[in-house]
């Protein structure tokens, strides 16, 4: 059959539509994989569909095809009417760009709803076998997910832990990591990783490395936001050293509000426990006490604190101090 004049005006409002007029008399072979989705896109458009199917349109494509056709089909979606189902293998852009998930395993329906709703931890445990953290986009607010810390996270999350993994977990040995802003979340990960028990504190709720105490179910005295550590949780704080084997003092800047947890990183040394500084030769750079928290650094290296200049350094006196 002979196309109308109004076949080849879809067909010419289908490749405005996608971007791809310019494309018209090229061959297929001749377009890139960017090129070649988009005009797939046109012939399902010149079919002129109230619903549009995809399989994994975005599949083999680089990351700014990838976002290239998504944007075309959200716009298809939001200013032309056209519903739109796909098949997502990419949970990032399925949370970005849709108003409503439905995640399969098994063949079955694990859960539908938003995307808040469907990308969880415990949904993506549940169908993929993995461990993630899912974060919220700082612009959309909407869900995107992030590597966790490796499979040791598996074994190590108290929830998932059977009854002899809870009696194994206990025999560990147990690092305390004193930090704050973000400075103990990769000693802590390290640690994770090498299946040591570990607590936290006293950190402010909300920073980093609560974030990380959180995500890992790890133990941990907290502050509220932007308030210094008070004496109780200074005692709180102190249970925890006490029950460690290692503690290990990061990088953290030192203001008024947290030279508690300095002091007690030298309470710590004093009490003859192992205990390590990251990076104390920059403490006099980070320290905003007028000199106070250098002098507590100061002495718990004179009583045997042990300095450490990366997280791989600390990991090694830590094995170097539970081998003694």
């Amino acid at each position: 059959a002979v196309e109308s004049s109004r076949d080849v005006a879809i067909a010419m409002e289908a490749l405005v539509r996608t971007g791809t007029d310019h494309l018209a008399d090229r061959p297929i072979s001749a377009l890139s994989g960017g090129e070649r989705q988009r005009v797939m896109m046109a012939r399902a458009l010149a079919q002129e569909p109230r619903v549009l199917l995809l399989d994994e349109p975005t599949s083999h494509l680089d990351i700014s095809f990838q976002f290239e056709i998504m944007d075309l089909v959200k716009s298809l979606n939001e200013e032309h009417g056209l519903t739109v189902l796909a098949v997502l293998h990419d949970l990032n852009l399925a949370s970005h760009y849709c108003d409503r998930l439905v995640m399969i395993g098994d063949g079955r329906v694990v859960a539908e709803g938003s995307p808040a709703a469907v990308i969880t931890p415990s949904n993506i445990r549940r169908v993929y076998g993995t461990e993630v953290w899912v974060r919220k986009h700082p612009a959309t607010r909407r869900p995107y997910v992030i590597a966790g810390i490796g499979p040791k996270h598996i074994s190590t999350a108290i929830a998932h832990r059977s009854d002899r993994e809870c009696e194994a977990f206990e025999k560990l040995p147990q690092v305390h990591v004193i930090g704050g802003g973000g400075t103990a979340a990769p000693i802590i990960a390290q640690l994770v990783r090498r299946g040591y028990r570990v607590t936290c504190g006293v950190l402010n709720a909300g920073d980093a490395d609560h974030e990380v105490s959180d995500a890992l179910e790890i133990p941990c005295v907290l502050q509220p936001p932007f308030s210094p550590i008070t004496q109780d949780s200074h005692l709180k704080h102190r249970q925890l050293l006490d029950a460690a084997d290692v503690v290990v003092l990061a990088d953290v800047p030192a203001g008024n509000g947290n030279l508690l947890n300095f002091q007690a990183a030298l309470d710590a040394a004093r009490l003859g426990k192992k205990t390590i500084i990251l990076k104390p030769d920059s403490i006099s750079d980070r320290d905003f006490t007028q000199g106070q928290a250098s002098a507590l650094v100061r002495e718990a290296l004179s009583l045997g604190a042990v300095g450490a200049e990366n997280t791989d350094a600390v990991m090694t006196v830590i094995e170097l101090f539970l081998a003694q």
